[in-house]
This record gives structure tokens, C-alpha cells and sequence, in this order.
């Protein structure tokens, strides 16, 4: 019987996010796995297999652990996201402002939540938060107002 049991299970989860930040993991595959192995776990219970219900729990917890960092650190971007349209070329951007414009010393920084993008053929709907900084300190933009603007756009 162990007397401290969270300071194995704390390691095992603090190797479990070093080695989702490490590695990348296909969620389906990662969720399927630590399902099967939850399962066996609580088979083992059942069964008073200590020995392999012993070694299962950390490995549990190193999954869980592995499977949440590799969320934070590769977040699924969707397929209209704005930065999938990153060309050399400007772009013909409408949104709305989420933030009040913020003075920034001789620049004004307006944070964007993109709508739509525009070309010749007529606009597509995208999603994604954007930062345009203007050389120009005057202006009257307030918080939900829409905007266009014509620029590049760079990570």
C-alpha cells in the first residue's frame, strides 16, 4: 500500500504534458487508447489484479496529461481560418472591432475579428482575431464597430 499515492500520480501527469509538448498526438487515437486502458483498469480492479491496475493508473494519468497539452499546443484550426489565407498579396479584410482601439506611443492598435475576405470573384466567410496597427493616432472607431481594410497579413 502506498502512503503518499499523489506524488507518483502528480510525476505521471507532469510527464504526461512534457511529453504532449514533445510529441504530437492524433486526438481520436490518444482518446480510443486511454478509454481501452481505463477499462482494463477498472477489469483489473474487478478482478484484484493490484499488480497491473498498479502500473495502469500512472500510465492513465501520463495519457491524460500528454492528450490536454497536446490541445493547448496544437490547437485545430479550421479551414476558413484567416491565417490559411497568408499569401504575399494584400487582402480585402472585414471585421469587427472586439476591443476598444488602444493608443499605442506614435500608433494605434486595433484587435480585428475577422469576418469575411474579399476578392473580385465576391468575399468568403473566415473566422480568426487579427491586430492592425495604424501609423494614424486620430480616429472615432469604437468597440463593435465594423471595419474594411485593404492589408498583408503576417504571423
Amino acid at each position: 500500500m502506498m502512503h503518499k499515492p499523489l506524488i507518483p500520480l502528480l510525476i505521471s501527469y507532469i510527464a504526461g504534458l512534457l511529453l504532449g509538448n514533445y510529441l504530437c498526438l492524433f486526438s481520436t487515437s490518444a482518446f480510443f487508447l486511454t478509454t481501452v486502458i481505463i477499462f482494463i483498469f477498472f477489469i483489473a480492479i474487478i478482478m484484484g489484479w493490484k499488480g497491473i491496475g498498479t502500473v495502469l493508473f500512472p500510465v492513465i494519468f501520463i495519457l491524460i496529461g500528454a492528450i490536454l497539452m497536446n490541445q493547448c499546443a496544437r490547437p485545430q484550426i479550421p479551414l476558413n481560418h484567416i491565417s490559411n489565407l497568408m499569401k504575399d498579396k494584400p487582402l480585402n479584410i472585414q471585421g469587427t472591432l472586439y476591443t476598444p482601439p488602444q493608443l499605442r506611443k506614435d500608433r494605434l492598435k486595433l484587435y480585428i475579428k475577422a469576418e469575411r475576405v474579399y476578392s473580385k470573384e465576391g468575399y468568403i466567410n473566415v473566422t480568426g482575431k487579427l491586430i492592425l496597427t495604424v501609423s494614424d493616432t486620430k480616429t472615432d472607431l469604437k468597440y463593435g464597430d465594423r471595419i474594411r481594410f485593404i492589408s498583408r497579413l503576417r504571423s
